[in-house]
């Protein structure tokens, strides 16, 4: 791969009072700012150290989209023999109507079985519940676990496959992400016989809903941004033929930017600083709190 930096960290594990050591060997792609991470540390030895560094500036998880999960599955259980032992899935919200039994209410379920490909199938269709892990069996392989937060869990000796599978998430980010980093603002002074003007050239990026939306989830989706730690200012919603705009201010990555929304889409525009990790968490949240089948669209200049 490249580069490889061992990095050395400890914590105090307040069961045992010890000092911890946590090891992680590191690689960072410079072209595409992609760090990926290997490790034998426990889960808890993670959620200590490395993890939270994900919710400051300059980091995000490798979240994996609804679609981008269902991929990689399909493409886990080609393979002859694999399949599904266990999984755990969420409903993190009641907005988004893809759940045909009780859509009212948000659910979270954990399973494991000889059926839990068939039980995930179906309790994503009656339930309108998404994964947020997944274990597999791979004959001749090993087993993977695969959570949607990007991280990767493998005992086995193909390492090559761990690589395989993990460049479907990356691959697909790094679309989002050439979407999300083309949007900008440009400013052009222009000078007149009396004035001097600025121009503002704008290219924003957008959300595409999966669906129609109405000017009630609109208000629905804004608190939600809110409980997420997005500070919407400045809201102005307009029924009939819906029209809504907003300034959002990312709490947890500390930057500004502006959206607007119709009945189809959330157009965002970059301002102060915006960043493609703070623009990556919001598409995020729309997606598992609003909208699983919104998806990312880059948006023409204006």
């Amino acid at each position: 791969m490249g580069e490889i930096k061992e990095i050395t960290t400890t914590y105090k594990d307040p069961d045992t009072d010890r000092a911890t050591e946590v090891r992680l060997y590191c690689h960072l792609d410079k072209e595409t700012q992609i760090l990926r991470c290997f490790t034998n540390a426990r889960t808890k030895d993670l959620a200590k150290t490395i993890f939270p560094l994900t919710e400051r500036p300059g980091l995000h998880k490798l979240w994996i989209d609804p679609k981008t999960f269902r991929d990689i599955q399909i493409r886990i259980l080609q393979r002859p023999g694999a399949r599904v032992t266990q999984f755990s899935a969420a409903r993190l919200s009641s907005l988004s109507p893809d759940a045909r039994v009780r859509p009212d209410t948000p659910r979270r379920m954990r399973y494991s079985g000889a059926d839990a490909q068939q039980t995930l199938e179906e309790t994503a269709y009656q339930y309108g519940v998404i994964p947020d892990l997944v274990s597999f069996s791979i004959p001749g392989i090993g087993s993977l676990q695969v959570s949607k937060n990007g991280t990767f869990w493998f005992s086995g000796d193909e390492m090559r496959f761990l690589e395989e599978i993990s460049e479907i998430a990356i691959n697909h980010v790094l679309s989002t992400k050439r979407i999300i980093d083309s949007s900008r603002v440009e400013v052009f002074q222009m000078k007149t016989a009396k004035k001097e003007l600025e121009l503002f050239h704008l290219k924003p990026w957008t959300i595409e809903f999966g669906r129609t939306i109405a000017a009630e989830e609109v208000e629905d989706l804004f608190q939600e941004l809110e409980t997420n730690k997005f500070v919407v200012y400045n809201s102005v919603i307009m029924k009939g033929s819906l029209h809504a705009e907003c300034t959002i201010l990312d709490d947890v990555k500390q930057t500004v930017f502006t959206i607007t929304t119709d009945d189809r889409r959330i157009s965002l525009s970059p301002r102060y600083q915006s960043s493609f990790e703070s623009f990556f968490r919001f598409y995020q949240t729309v997606v598992e709190k609003f909208d699983t089948g919104a998806v990312c669209m880059e948006a023409a200049a204006f």
